[in-house]
Protein backbone atom coordinates (compact mmCIF):
# COMPACT_ATOMS: atom_id res chain seq x y z
CA UNK A 1 0.00 0.00 0.00
CA UNK A 2 3.25 2.27 0.71
CA UNK A 3 4.15 2.08 -2.66
CA UNK A 4 1.10 1.67 -4.66
CA UNK A 5 -0.17 5.49 -3.25
CA UNK A 6 3.59 7.11 -4.94
CA UNK A 7 2.89 5.39 -7.92
CA UNK A 8 -0.67 6.56 -8.11
CA UNK A 9 0.48 10.19 -7.41
CA UNK A 10 3.04 9.90 -10.27
CA UNK A 11 0.35 8.65 -12.74
CA UNK A 12 -1.79 11.08 -11.85
CA UNK A 13 1.01 13.75 -13.08
CA UNK A 14 1.64 12.38 -15.83
CA UNK A 15 -1.37 12.58 -17.55
CA UNK A 16 -1.87 16.30 -16.18
CA UNK A 17 1.71 16.57 -18.43
CA UNK A 18 -0.52 14.71 -20.98
CA UNK A 19 -3.07 17.83 -21.13
CA UNK A 20 -0.86 19.50 -22.48
CA UNK A 21 -0.21 18.34 -25.68
CA UNK A 22 -2.76 18.70 -28.62
CA UNK A 23 -5.61 16.31 -27.87
CA UNK A 24 -8.95 16.70 -28.79
CA UNK A 25 -11.48 18.29 -26.61
CA UNK A 26 -13.24 15.27 -25.49
CA UNK A 27 -10.14 13.21 -24.80
CA UNK A 28 -9.03 15.78 -22.62
CA UNK A 29 -11.34 16.27 -20.54
CA UNK A 30 -11.14 12.39 -19.93
CA UNK A 31 -8.00 12.45 -19.05
CA UNK A 32 -8.49 15.29 -16.72
CA UNK A 33 -11.01 13.51 -14.87
CA UNK A 34 -9.03 10.32 -14.58
CA UNK A 35 -5.88 12.64 -13.88
CA UNK A 36 -8.38 14.07 -10.65
CA UNK A 37 -9.55 10.75 -9.56
CA UNK A 38 -6.04 9.10 -9.60
CA UNK A 39 -4.86 12.05 -7.90
CA UNK A 40 -7.48 12.56 -4.84
CA UNK A 41 -8.64 8.90 -4.78
CA UNK A 42 -4.89 8.01 -2.54
CA UNK A 43 -5.80 11.11 -0.39
CA UNK A 44 -7.83 9.32 2.58
CA UNK A 45 -6.20 6.05 1.89
CA UNK A 46 -2.63 8.19 3.38
CA UNK A 47 -4.30 9.40 5.76
CA UNK A 48 -5.74 6.30 7.21
CA UNK A 49 -2.79 4.17 6.33
CA UNK A 50 -0.40 6.86 8.36
CA UNK A 51 -3.05 7.05 10.98
CA UNK A 52 -3.02 2.98 11.37
CA UNK A 53 0.76 3.16 10.92
CA UNK A 54 0.85 5.65 14.00
CA UNK A 55 -1.25 3.44 16.27
CA UNK A 56 0.90 0.74 15.64
CA UNK A 57 4.03 2.37 16.50
CA UNK A 58 2.49 3.42 20.09
CA UNK A 59 1.02 0.11 20.94
CA UNK A 60 4.82 -1.59 19.90
CA UNK A 61 6.00 0.54 22.14
CA UNK A 62 3.85 -0.12 24.78
CA UNK A 63 3.88 -3.98 24.62
CA UNK A 64 7.68 -3.45 24.68
CA UNK A 65 7.59 -1.77 28.58
CA UNK A 66 4.55 -3.45 29.48
CA UNK A 67 4.70 -6.23 31.98
CA UNK A 68 2.17 -9.19 32.78
CA UNK A 69 0.37 -8.13 36.16
CA UNK A 70 0.57 -11.31 38.85
CA UNK A 71 -2.54 -13.41 39.68
CA UNK A 72 -3.23 -11.35 42.37
CA UNK A 73 -3.17 -8.58 41.07
CA UNK A 74 -6.49 -6.07 40.47
CA UNK A 75 -6.20 -5.84 37.23
CA UNK A 76 -6.48 -9.91 36.37
CA UNK A 77 -8.46 -10.47 39.80
CA UNK A 78 -10.95 -12.25 37.20
CA UNK A 79 -8.48 -13.73 34.46
CA UNK A 80 -5.46 -14.54 36.46
CA UNK A 81 -1.71 -14.76 35.19
CA UNK A 82 1.30 -16.30 34.56
CA UNK A 83 3.14 -18.26 37.15
CA UNK A 84 6.14 -17.89 35.11
CA UNK A 85 6.22 -13.94 34.60
CA UNK A 86 6.29 -12.44 38.06
CA UNK A 87 7.02 -8.94 38.50
CA UNK A 88 10.43 -7.83 37.74
CA UNK A 89 9.66 -4.24 39.81
CA UNK A 90 8.61 -5.48 42.55
CA UNK A 91 5.61 -3.58 42.91
CA UNK A 92 3.75 -7.22 43.20
CA UNK A 93 4.14 -10.57 44.33
CA UNK A 94 4.84 -13.37 42.03
CA UNK A 95 1.31 -15.49 40.38
CA UNK A 96 -0.31 -17.99 42.66
CA UNK A 97 -0.18 -21.21 40.53
CA UNK A 98 -3.05 -23.69 40.80
CA UNK A 99 -1.75 -26.70 40.52
CA UNK A 100 -2.55 -30.52 40.21
CA UNK A 101 -2.95 -31.67 44.01
CA UNK A 102 -0.12 -34.42 43.32
CA UNK A 103 2.36 -31.80 42.31
CA UNK A 104 5.42 -32.43 44.58
CA UNK A 105 6.05 -28.93 44.68
CA UNK A 106 3.09 -28.55 46.71
CA UNK A 107 3.13 -28.31 50.61
CA UNK A 108 0.81 -31.30 51.16
CA UNK A 109 0.89 -34.52 53.22
CA UNK A 110 0.63 -37.68 51.42
CA UNK A 111 -2.59 -38.67 52.64
CA UNK A 112 -4.43 -35.47 52.07
CA UNK A 113 -2.65 -35.79 48.08
CA UNK A 114 -4.66 -39.29 47.51
CA UNK A 115 -7.50 -38.10 49.67
CA UNK A 116 -7.61 -34.68 47.31
CA UNK A 117 -7.10 -37.31 44.01
CA UNK A 118 -9.85 -39.76 45.40
CA UNK A 119 -12.26 -36.99 45.39
CA UNK A 120 -11.76 -35.78 42.69
CA UNK A 121 -10.53 -32.43 44.38
CA UNK A 122 -7.48 -31.87 42.01
CA UNK A 123 -6.74 -28.19 41.34
CA UNK A 124 -5.17 -26.73 44.16
CA UNK A 125 -3.53 -23.55 45.22
CA UNK A 126 -1.80 -22.78 48.69
CA UNK A 127 -1.38 -18.90 49.02
CA UNK A 128 1.57 -18.79 52.37
CA UNK A 129 0.33 -22.81 53.04
CA UNK A 130 -3.07 -21.78 53.38
CA UNK A 131 -5.21 -24.78 51.46
CA UNK A 132 -7.65 -23.97 48.53
CA UNK A 133 -8.87 -27.25 46.60
CA UNK A 134 -11.33 -27.48 43.50
CA UNK A 135 -13.39 -30.44 41.62
CA UNK A 136 -11.26 -31.10 38.81
CA UNK A 137 -14.82 -29.83 36.96
CA UNK A 138 -14.36 -26.18 38.22
CA UNK A 139 -13.97 -23.61 35.28
CA UNK A 140 -10.25 -22.66 35.96
CA UNK A 141 -11.02 -18.52 35.92
CA UNK A 142 -12.96 -19.49 39.26
CA UNK A 143 -10.29 -21.09 41.02
CA UNK A 144 -7.71 -18.43 39.91
CA UNK A 145 -10.12 -16.03 41.35
CA UNK A 146 -10.36 -17.31 44.68
CA UNK A 147 -6.44 -18.01 44.73
CA UNK A 148 -6.47 -13.97 43.98
CA UNK A 149 -9.00 -12.73 46.52
CA UNK A 150 -7.51 -15.06 49.32
CA UNK A 151 -3.71 -14.06 48.48
CA UNK A 152 -4.34 -10.84 48.40
CA UNK A 153 -6.70 -10.82 51.86
CA UNK A 154 -3.63 -11.76 53.58
CA UNK A 155 -1.12 -9.64 51.97
CA UNK A 156 -2.83 -6.57 51.72
CA UNK A 157 0.14 -4.35 50.39
CA UNK A 158 0.64 -6.82 47.76
CA UNK A 159 4.33 -7.33 48.73
CA UNK A 160 4.79 -11.14 48.54
CA UNK A 161 4.74 -11.41 52.04
CA UNK A 162 1.88 -12.35 54.38
CA UNK A 163 0.56 -9.33 56.45
CA UNK A 164 -0.13 -11.44 59.59
CA UNK A 165 2.20 -14.44 59.98
CA UNK A 166 0.63 -15.80 63.42
CA UNK A 167 -2.76 -15.39 61.22
CA UNK A 168 -1.48 -17.38 58.20
CA UNK A 169 -0.16 -20.09 60.92
CA UNK A 170 -3.50 -20.34 62.07
CA UNK A 171 -5.22 -20.08 58.25
CA UNK A 172 -2.65 -23.01 56.96
CA UNK A 173 -3.85 -25.56 59.79
CA UNK A 174 -5.59 -27.95 57.02
CA UNK A 175 -6.76 -30.43 60.14
CA UNK A 176 -8.63 -27.59 61.39
CA UNK A 177 -10.10 -25.87 58.26
CA UNK A 178 -9.57 -25.31 54.42
CA UNK A 179 -11.55 -23.82 51.28
CA UNK A 180 -13.13 -26.10 49.49
CA UNK A 181 -14.90 -25.23 45.50
CA UNK A 182 -17.07 -28.51 45.07
CA UNK A 183 -19.01 -28.70 41.56
CA UNK A 184 -21.89 -31.18 42.09
CA UNK A 185 -24.21 -30.88 45.44
CA UNK A 186 -25.54 -34.49 45.34
CA UNK A 187 -21.79 -35.74 44.78
CA UNK A 188 -19.77 -33.37 47.01
CA UNK A 189 -22.23 -34.52 49.84
CA UNK A 190 -22.96 -38.45 49.63
CA UNK A 191 -19.26 -39.03 48.40
CA UNK A 192 -16.56 -36.23 48.29
CA UNK A 193 -17.08 -34.86 51.64
CA UNK A 194 -17.11 -38.07 53.77
CA UNK A 195 -13.88 -39.13 51.63
CA UNK A 196 -12.10 -35.61 52.56
CA UNK A 197 -13.38 -35.72 55.98
CA UNK A 198 -10.55 -38.85 56.83
CA UNK A 199 -7.60 -36.47 56.61
CA UNK A 200 -8.83 -32.80 56.40
CA UNK A 201 -10.50 -30.35 59.42
CA UNK A 202 -13.58 -28.20 58.85
CA UNK A 203 -14.57 -27.19 55.16
CA UNK A 204 -15.76 -23.76 53.95
CA UNK A 205 -17.04 -23.99 50.77
CA UNK A 206 -17.29 -21.74 47.73
CA UNK A 207 -19.39 -24.11 45.64
CA UNK A 208 -20.31 -24.29 41.64
CA UNK A 209 -24.19 -24.60 42.70
CA UNK A 210 -23.92 -20.92 44.72
CA UNK A 211 -21.17 -19.17 42.27
CA UNK A 212 -23.46 -20.14 39.09
CA UNK A 213 -20.74 -20.18 36.97
CA UNK A 214 -20.76 -18.30 33.28
CA UNK A 215 -18.71 -18.87 29.89
CA UNK A 216 -16.96 -15.45 30.55
CA UNK A 217 -15.65 -15.81 33.88
CA UNK A 218 -16.72 -14.93 37.16
CA UNK A 219 -19.72 -11.72 37.21
CA UNK A 220 -20.76 -9.96 39.76
CA UNK A 221 -22.58 -12.52 41.31
CA UNK A 222 -19.72 -14.90 41.38
CA UNK A 223 -17.38 -12.74 42.49
CA UNK A 224 -19.17 -11.95 45.71
CA UNK A 225 -19.72 -15.41 46.50
CA UNK A 226 -16.07 -15.46 46.71
CA UNK A 227 -15.17 -12.71 48.49
CA UNK A 228 -17.74 -13.99 50.80
CA UNK A 229 -16.82 -16.98 52.11
CA UNK A 230 -12.89 -16.17 51.98
CA UNK A 231 -14.11 -13.60 54.45
CA UNK A 232 -16.15 -15.85 56.09
CA UNK A 233 -13.10 -18.29 56.59
CA UNK A 234 -10.48 -16.06 57.24
CA UNK A 235 -12.81 -14.61 60.39
CA UNK A 236 -13.86 -17.90 62.18
CA UNK A 237 -11.05 -19.91 61.71
CA UNK A 238 -8.31 -16.78 61.81
CA UNK A 239 -9.67 -13.62 63.15
CA UNK A 240 -11.69 -15.51 65.83
CA UNK A 241 -8.65 -17.37 67.37
CA UNK A 242 -6.16 -14.79 67.08
CA UNK A 243 -8.44 -12.08 68.72
CA UNK A 244 -11.44 -13.68 70.23
CA UNK A 245 -12.56 -10.33 72.18
CA UNK A 246 -12.76 -8.56 68.96
CA UNK A 247 -14.18 -11.23 66.42
CA UNK A 248 -14.69 -14.29 68.75
CA UNK A 249 -17.70 -16.65 67.16
CA UNK A 250 -18.05 -19.36 70.02
CA UNK A 251 -20.38 -16.75 71.83
CA UNK A 252 -21.62 -13.46 72.01
CA UNK A 253 -19.68 -11.48 73.71
CA UNK A 254 -17.46 -10.49 71.26
CA UNK A 255 -17.60 -7.06 69.40
CA UNK A 256 -18.45 -8.51 66.46
CA UNK A 257 -21.12 -11.00 67.99
CA UNK A 258 -22.52 -8.27 70.15
CA UNK A 259 -22.49 -6.17 66.75
CA UNK A 260 -24.63 -9.17 64.92
CA UNK A 261 -27.36 -9.34 67.84
CA UNK A 262 -27.47 -5.68 67.72
CA UNK A 263 -28.39 -5.59 64.16
CA UNK A 264 -30.44 -8.63 63.98
CA UNK A 265 -33.77 -8.47 63.01
CA UNK A 266 -34.04 -4.87 63.38
CA UNK A 267 -31.65 -3.64 60.08
CA UNK A 268 -30.26 -6.86 59.11
CA UNK A 269 -31.23 -10.65 58.42
CA UNK A 270 -29.37 -13.27 57.33
CA UNK A 271 -31.60 -15.05 54.42
CA UNK A 272 -31.18 -18.46 56.60
CA UNK A 273 -32.14 -17.06 59.99
CA UNK A 274 -35.91 -16.14 61.04
CA UNK A 275 -37.26 -12.51 62.11
CA UNK A 276 -40.60 -12.17 63.84
CA UNK A 277 -42.94 -11.85 59.95
CA UNK A 278 -40.07 -12.35 58.41
CA UNK A 279 -39.13 -16.00 57.90
CA UNK A 280 -36.14 -17.54 56.57
CA UNK A 281 -35.35 -17.59 52.75
CA UNK A 282 -33.32 -20.72 52.38
CA UNK A 283 -32.80 -23.47 54.81
CA UNK A 284 -29.56 -23.18 57.00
Amino acid sequence: MSVLIPLLFLAGFVLLLRLSTGLAASRRLALLLVSLALILIPLPAAFELGRTWDAHRREAAAGRTHRKEPIGSPALATTGGDPSDPDSTGRNPPAIAIRDCRDPELDLAPDRRRTLTEAGMTRVAMPFGVLLSADERMPLPYVRLAAAVLAEMLDQDLDGTADDPTLVELLADHSTAWLAMPYDEKEWERRQLPILERTLGYDIVIPAWWLDPVPDGPDDHGRAVIVEEIHHFITQFGLSRLHPGIFGVDDWNSVIARETARAKCDFWQHPENDCPGRPAQIPG
